[in-house]
């Protein structure tokens, strides 16, 4: 069994390259919120929120990270 394990980290090791996704953080960051901010007051679910203002905290939009906080908030009291 170590001598399969052995090779799939080696096999790992070799293609780590072809994996690696280049990207603008900043640009990745604008397409999440791009894609989020429509639903920032649907307050489905918290883990949607806390992710919504993950996005937008870090395309660092301050307003847009307002209102899921104002989201959060609420569902807290």
């Amino acid at each position: 069994m170590k001598g399969e394990v052995d090779k799939g980290l080696k096999f790992l090791e070799t293609t780590e390259t072809d994996w690696q996704v280049h990207f603008s953080e900043k640009d990745r960051w604008q397409e999440l919120l791009r894609v989020t901010l429509p639903h920032t007051n649907d307050h489905v679910m918290v883990f949607n929120d806390v992710h919504f203002l993950m996005a937008s905290l870090g395309a660092q939009e301050t307003d847009a990270s307002q209102r899921p906080l104002e989201g959060l908030c609420d569902v807290g009291q």
